[in-house]
């Protein structure tokens, strides 16, 4: 016999809710479901989806649907179930927005990203190539990007030699995968002769490449031979963890 769904709130879905009111309350819109598993210690997204499901079969929540997939589309409904969350008011109050919450959540627009793994902004990175096998999922503001593409990846930064770029270790890039790059382009880069790869910026010198860190006590990596270097991707996007549940953004500009 199927098991019946339970009624009741246990300690994660109560975490969920708090959450959810928080985020509506500091920021004026609803967290992802991303950012609620992040704030929650929850094990996927997966999880967190199967949590907001019964919160809306409750009657706590309601997620809208307008035909598209939205990132942010959680609606706290007042309910004699849970007056506590009830207190927050009216949903569009709580939002402090005039305008009905679809066009708030079309400015929210977020992309999926594919996340392929880490890259060493010290020193490169061996195996690279197996970096490019898509581990997860993260959402990133459209806004924030110049054009839609279906060429974006994401990797983590492990070290801290592109710091006075603002790329910090433990950070996420976005990257367009492109196979050229222009002077003063963050990179990226694949060395064929080391099979290892590596995050600089990219300075063309004459007939070689170098390789520049963001940072004064490191030093350059030249490439006498361009023909072994090969460019895996540009950097359009760093995004910087706050904390366990918000990030803040910094659109790339090229050094030189």
């Amino acid at each position: 016999m199927p098991r019946r769904p339970s009624n009741s709130l246990d300690e994660l879905d109560k975490k969920i809710l708090a959450t959810i009111r928080e985020w509506i309350s500091k920021y004026h819109f609803p967290p992802t479901v991303r950012e609620i598993k992040n704030a929650v210690g929850a094990s996927s997204t997966s999880v967190v989806d199967y949590r907001l499901k019964k919160l809306e079969r409750l009657g706590l929540l309601k997620r809208l649907d307008n035909g598209r997939r939205q990132a942010r589309n959680i609606m706290l409904l007042p309910t004699p179930h849970n007056s506590d969350f009830a207190k927050e008011g009216d949903f569009f109050e709580a939002m402090g927005a005039k305008q009905p919450l679809e066009a708030t959540v079309e400015e929210e627009t977020q992309l999926e990203v594919p996340v392929a793994g880490r890259i060493v902004a010290g020193a490169p990175l061996p195996s690279f190539a197996d970096a490019f096998t898509p581990e997860d999922m993260i959402e990133v503001p459209a806004s924030l990007l110049p054009k839609r593409s279906s060429r974006l990846y994401a990797l983590e930064v492990k070290g801290n030699s592109m710091i006075d770029a603002m790329v910090q270790d433990g950070d996420i890039i976005i990257l367009e995968a492109v196979e050229h790059a222009n002077r003063g382009d963050m990179v990226a880069a694949w060395l064929r002769d080391r099979d290892e790869a590596t995050l600089k910026y990219y300075i063309p010198d004459g007939k070689r490449v170098i390789l520049r860190p963001a940072n004064s006590s490191m030093e350059d990596i030249v490439v006498e031979n361009p023909a072994e270097l090969e460019i895996k991707g540009r950097v359009m996007l760093v995004i910087h963890r706050v904390d366990g549940a918000t990030c803040t953004y910094t659109v790339h500009r090229k050094c030189i």
